[in-house]
């Protein structure tokens, strides 16, 4: 989603980043789900984890703010990013050394 902004586009992403006791394996999650029909099936994604996918993107993150839209405040956190992708993203090293020495790449 972020990699398809414009240059200086805007994201507005809510994200659940922590939850006590979460860990997560494929194996076992296939085997037997751990949610029954109709519940909401919600993963958690680590705060760093977002902020490495925001950077890996070229973007970067204007605010975060800690919200309460996963429910129990005290076991659970979520997040809400304001992201703005970066003006001219210069992407790999070739890229780097073409803008260094003033070469199109």
């Amino acid at each position: 989603m972020l990699n398809s902004l414009s240059p200086n586009g805007v994201a507005l992403i809510q994200i659940p980043t922590y939850r006590r006791t979460y860990s997560f394996d494929v194996d076992t999650y296939i085997e037997t789900p751990p949610f029954e029909e109709g519940e909401l099936e919600m993963h958690y994604l680590p705060q760093s984890k977002v902020f490495d996918i925001i950077d890996e993107a070229y973007c970067k993150p204007i605010k975060v703010i800690e919200d309460n839209y996963v429910g129990r405040r005290g076991n659970e956190l979520s997040n809400t990013f304001l992201v703005r992708k970066k003006e001219n993203p210069v992407k790999g090293w070739r890229a780097k050394l073409g803008s260094l020495f003033g070469l199109g790449t």
